[in-house]
């Protein structure tokens, strides 16, 4: 079952956080563009990357995916 990256959840835990892509990407230890892209549904990042992001937005990495279910025929 494919799965979409929910970036309205990762928005959303920065918000409530009140961080910045900037600090994200400070603690996350990954470049300020890739949380911007990431946040942005621009990219998909690799399962390190996002797990550090989630980490900073204490979020579960297996949280922050929508599961798609195929419609049937």
């Amino acid at each position: 079952m494919p799965k979409t990256l929910n970036t309205k959840k990762l928005r959303d835990a920065a918000y409530e956080l009140n961080l910045t892509t900037y600090e994200i990407a400070r603690q996350a230890g990954v470049l300020q563009s890739t949380v911007s892209k990431v946040l942005r549904g621009e990219s998909s990042p690799s399962s390190e990357r996002l797990r550090a992001i989630c980490d900073v937005l204490d979020l579960d990495i297996n949280d922050v995916f929508i599961k798609e279910e195929k419609l049937a025929a």
